[in-house]
């Protein structure tokens, strides 16, 4: 008979004495339960293939042992054998776990260090199951622990840090060697911690048992109360103890469990408990500065704390160690710690005006006191945030923070401001300190929600060719030009729109576009975000509005030379289906090439990184022998794709913070899928490069460009 069942998520199937096909999945479990009758009879459980017995299991009354074996061409194999405790009596529950090359073999209740593993492979093929009536299998479809049964607790201690210390005993202690984990299950949520243990013995229970200490840390996030024990278990490996508390059970907190560890714990373990030792004394955050009671001196001020949701925080202020005495710096909120020392995240800059401060006190050989720095602590508001400082005599010290701010674009600029760095400390800077760091405040800022209007001067076709996509920022005056241009002709079958990334000057785009159309009669579609995304941002917006055929990509200064340039790109695009994307030779103003296609290379001092270069710029352009071009990539002031293939792509890359890189990573993209980027060398454009975005200053905008280089290399190299 073959019964089947489904409990929180995991589905079983019980077979009773049957000879059945099956087929055995990867981490499968198969509890087989052989009755007083089976182990009388000597009945065992037969796993086939074909005609060879790959597993044999039965259990052996008179060796009280659990035999192993399988049989190939009528030959049987070397066998394997496992004790069994003279505590067990049958029914005996056997656990076979399958793992895509062995077996693991062992009895749920029992030391899971007495158990066997094979080199065995059944789960590539059908196989014949074939078990008589007096034996069980009960199948579980699930990678899921088994249980294997309770450690009973005796004491529970919860530490201001999170730090927790489980007390009781077990029947069967497991192996010093084994990963341990503490698993709490709340229903919606489950927690999977790692903990380390501690053996000792218990005479009181007359060496049916032995004592453990189990040592973890608890999120903040889990309310301890006596519910929350009921849900705990002890993982190792596939097998799970169910912690079962009883009615003498202590649950203590802080003072309490620093009081009941301190007298209790060496009384009832008598080898190295430093660790917990660490626990127990660990000085308690009161929310006051005692940095100065420190014996050595050391100094730590923030300046200001950017929070990044669900990434952690950064912090920019200044540290003073001058007698290098320091060990650690870590943050905390409330039970939450990091576990990760702030320096290794930690990025010295230029603080002129602390070594000023400081210099008749200390002999400072730098001026780079600043510093950036990172750390993943997910502070999530409520509890005060502050650093641990631990010096090297071992001695702890504690510095309240100001409270975190939200992250936006002027966060990012202050960071970038800050960052200066030589050629051999961009990579960590990046990689440890600011470069996912601002990645996910570029994120976090362009995932709100945003309020978008459009304007339309004139009548655009109803089923464009093309939708010519122009993002606007600083010289708003472009569009004059361009539109001069455009009235010439050669857009008539397409739609012209302007995306505004700069919202304070929508009255003044608005009177500038009116005065164009009346003058130049060129139809438009004006459209203004609520907020300044960037090039990337504003171009896939134009995109989400465009209707035509093809996407042109332009940038504001760019200026057609004829009047048939986007004709000729599109008819380029359309000769061969495997051209993904078309750009234009651009000449700067003197006649000089500025773009006949990129190619990349490596910067020696800017990490080795890749990055973008325009073969010929500044050259005169050379006698042209073929009108198309392939090239690696091409750029982003004028670009033109199928809107299918722009759509399917997703437009522009959003992690290129603001602008640069993306125009390389979407063409990167386009060579992926097999398709070609090619250059029109025939359609001359004229580009005034990076006058568009007008005069900014230039420190944070040159380590802007190293942040969009440091995403595209993580990407593609």
């Amino acid at each position: 008979m073959k019964t089947t069942s489904t409990s929180r998520g995991i589905e079983t199937s019980t077979v009773d004495g049957s000879k059945e096909i099956i087929s055995i999945a990867d981490t499968e479990c198969h509890i087989l339960t052989f009755s007083e009758e089976a182990v009388a009879l000597g009945q065992s459980a037969n796993y086939l293939i074909g005609s060879d017995i790959v597993l044999h299991v039965v259990v052996n009354k008179d060796e009280s042992t659990i035999v192993i074996n399988n049989c190939e061409k009528d030959v049987w194999q070397k066998r394997s054998v496992l004790d069994i405790p003279k505590s067990e009596s049958s029914p005996y529950n056997i656990a076979i776990f399958f793992q895509p090359t062995n077996i693991i073999v062992a009895m749920p209740g029992v030391n899971i260090s007495r158990t066997i593993t094979r080199d065995l492979q059944v789960t590539s093929e059908p196989v014949t199951l074939d078990i008589k009536n007096s034996i069980s299998i009960r199948r579980i479809f699930a990678p899921a622990r088994i249980p294997a049964g309770v450690a009973i607790l005796d004491f529970f201690g919860l530490f201001p840090n999170g730090s927790t210390v489980l007390c009781g005993w077990i029947t069967y202690p497991w192996t010093d060697e084994d990963n341990i984990y503490v698993a709490i299950d709340l229903g919606n949520v489950r927690f999977r911690l790692p903990a380390e243990v501690l053996w000792y013995s218990r005479p009181d229970l007359d060496d049916n048992g032995t004592g453990y200490i189990l040592s973890f840390v608890l999120p903040p996030e889990i309310e301890v109360h006596p519910d929350t024990l009921l849900n705990m278990s002890v993982e190792i490996d596939f097998w799970s103890y169910r912690l079962s508390p009883h009615h003498q059970t202590r649950l203590f907190e802080a003072e309490q469990a620093r009081g009941w560890m301190t007298e209790v714990l060496p009384r009832i373990y008598d080898g190295n408990i430093t660790q917990l030792r660490e626990v127990i004394s660990r000085p308690v955050f009161s929310g006051s500065d005692t940095l100065a009671s420190l014996s050595a001196p050391c100094h730590l001020e923030t300046d200001i704390i950017y929070s990044i949701a669900g990434k952690g925080i950064m912090l920019l202020g200044w540290f003073v160690d001058p007698l290098a005495s320091v060990r650690s710096i870590r943050i905390c909120s409330g039970r939450l710690r990091s576990t990760e020392d702030l320096r290794d995240a930690f990025l010295a800059i230029e603080r002129t005006d602390v070594k000023s401060a400081f210099e008749n006190q200390y002999d400072l050989p730098s001026s780079k006191l600043g510093f950036l720095a990172y750390s993943a602590l997910d502070h999530k508001g409520g509890n005060s945030l502050y650093a641990e400082i631990e010096l090297n005599s071992g001695e702890v010290g504690f510095k309240p923070l100001s409270a975190p701010v939200p992250a936006g674009l002027p966060a990012v600029r202050r960071i970038l401001e800050n960052l200066k760095v030589t050629g051999d400390e961009i990579q960590h800077a990046f990689d440890n300190v600011i470069g996912t760091t601002l990645v996910a405040i570029n994120r976090g800022r362009l995932k709100k929600d945003m309020h978008v209007s459009e304007v339309r001067l004139g009548k655009t076709p109803d089923i464009p060719r093309c939708s010519i996509i122009v993002p606007l920022y600083g010289r708003l005056d472009f569009l004059e030009y361009q539109c001069a241009l455009f009235s010439q002709g050669g857009i008539e079958f397409d739609e012209l729109i302007y995306v505004l990334d700069e919202p304070g000057r929508k009255a003044e785009l608005l009177n500038l576009a009116r005065l164009c159309y009346a003058k130049f009669c060129v139809p438009m579609r004006l459209i203004f975000p609520a907020e300044n995304r960037g090039f990337g941002p504003a171009s896939n917006l134009g995109l989400r509005y465009a209707t035509g055929q093809y996407i042109c990509f332009l940038n504001s200064d760019i200026f057609p030379e004829n009047r048939n340039w986007l004709d000729k790109l599109i008819e380029s695009s359309k000769t061969n289906p495997k051209i993904g994307a078309v750009g234009a030779l651009c000449l700067f103003a003197d006649g000089s090439v500025q773009h006949v296609g990129m190619d990349y290379e490596s910067v020696p001092h800017f990490g080795g990184w890749m990055f973008p270069k325009h073969p010929g710029k500044g050259f005169k352009p050379s006698t042209i022998t073929t009108r198309l071009r392939d090239v690696p990539g091409i750029t982003g002031a004028c670009m033109v794709i199928a809107r299918e293939l722009a759509e399917e792509l997703g437009g522009f890359d959003l992690d290129y913070v603001i602008g640069d890189f993306e125009d390389a990573d979407l063409c990167n993209k386009i060579v992926a899928m097999g398709l070609r980027c090619v250059v029109d060398q025939s359609v001359v454009l004229y580009h005034l490069e990076r006058q568009s975005q007008g005069n900014q200053a230039m420190d944070w905008r040159i380590n802007l460009t190293l942040l969009n280089a440091w995403t595209f290399n993580k990407k593609w190299y």
